[in-house]
């Protein structure tokens, strides 16, 4: 409805906050597209728009709609082409930075898809000692492909993996994968070399991890814990829980070779070495 000159008001159902944010999304694609068709025409375009997110304990609609209008009126002219949400303690923000998170959710819905999927694409680095033909060992590098064609390499996946949530297993899914490939190998009478994995605070962290990567490395696969390399990146050492300090014991203690990686870039390194039985260090 209209409620004075340019001041509009539209009351909408939704059944979750991610249901929410996928409208707010379509509002500022449906505004960039106007605004692409204005392009051409002499005439200033522009918009505002405040949202309010309706509680339980709201009564009363006037209130609700004087919420929105707050954050509506809250742009000045510098961010006029804005829209902001009215939040938390009377502080609008930028929904732009709503749609931004709802991207990164659906990115990692995706991402989730492919590891169930078994679409975890793996790029094998080698490892090289003195001459180039002698391949010591490889790091096995996962890649994801979204289907807008974008492919997500390893330290944007890291990123969304430390969220925690559905992809907490990721890293067991590549291992799995990746062992899947070299077990076959081995099984053809193959020589192997030691492949390394990176793992994540969080992925070091659930439930029985050790027992996980026990099944998937020896008894799925017929390899040695020997072979594989579990990569641990300096800077979850700094705030490192108890948890994470036995997973890296019993991962010693069974033999697999446990590094510490980007060795020297943050303030832990001296005392890692000192509290951790690791197998070694990688300088950044």
């Amino acid at each position: 409805s209209r409620v004075d000159g340019d001041y509009f008001v539209l009351l909408t159902k939704y059944e979750s906050h991610k249901e929410l944010l996928r409208m707010m999304s379509e509002m500022v694609r449906a505004r960039n597209v106007a605004e692409e068709e204005e392009k051409d025409v002499n005439i200033e375009f522009g918009t505002t728009t405040g949202i309010y997110l309706v509680q339980e304990s709201d009564c009363e609609l006037l209130e609700m709609l004087e919420k929105a209008d707050m954050a509506r009126r809250s742009i000045n002219e510098i961010i006029r082409e804005k829209i902001l949400l009215y939040y938390d303690k009377e502080i609008p923000y930028s929904v732009e930075v709503v749609v931004e998170q709802f991207k990164e959710e659906e990115t990692i819905s995706e991402v989730y898809d492919a590891v169930r999927n078994n679409d975890i694409e793996i790029c094998y680095m080698p490892r090289i000692k003195g001459d180039r033909e002698n391949i010591v060992g490889c790091k096995a590098v996962p890649r994801v492909q979204l289907k807008d064609g974008h492919v997500l390499e390893s330290d944007e996946l890291t990123r969304l993996i430390e969220r925690g949530g559905k992809l907490s297993s990721f890293a067991l899914a590549t291992l799995s994968t990746v062992c899947c490939s070299v077990g076959a190998w081995k099984k053809l009478g193959n020589k192997i070399v030691p492949f390394s994995i990176e793992m994540t605070a969080s992925e070091l962290s659930i439930h029985n991890v050790v027992k996980k990567i026990d099944d998937i490395v020896v008894k799925k696969n017929g390899l040695e814990p020997k072979d594989v390399i579990i990569e641990i990146n300096e800077r979850y050492l700094a705030d490192m829980t108890t948890v994470l300090e036995m997973a890296i014991e019993k991962l010693c203690g069974r033999g697999y070779n446990v590094v510490i990686s980007r060795f020297g870039t943050d303030h832990t390194a001296i005392h890692s070495i000192r509290k951790l039985n690791v197998t070694g260090i990688k300088f950044h």
